[in-house]
């Protein structure tokens, strides 16, 4: 997840594309929830259809790195 070309990692790219489909879901109060992963579950965010909770989505995407192996670590 840490290659990527022009600046941008498939990291960062997964982690636009999941924030702008959370953000879209919320606003037709859809619930949106979040699991990142590597080789194990890292984080789980329950689903929920708050407004407030797309921060703790973002904020989740934001801190989020690649793991070892994910990262073409052996």
């Amino acid at each position: 997840m840490a290659y990527g070309s022009k600046g941008l990692t498939k990291l960062e790219y997964g982690c636009y594309l999941a924030a702008s489909l959370a953000h879209l879901m919320i606003n037709q109060q859809d619930a949106v929830g979040l699991v990142t992963f590597d080789t194990k579950i890292r984080r789980y965010i329950p689903s929920r259809s708050r407004v407030s909770h797309l921060r703790v989505i973002l904020d989740e995407l934001v801190n989020t790195s690649p793991g070892d192996e994910s990262a073409g670590r052996v």
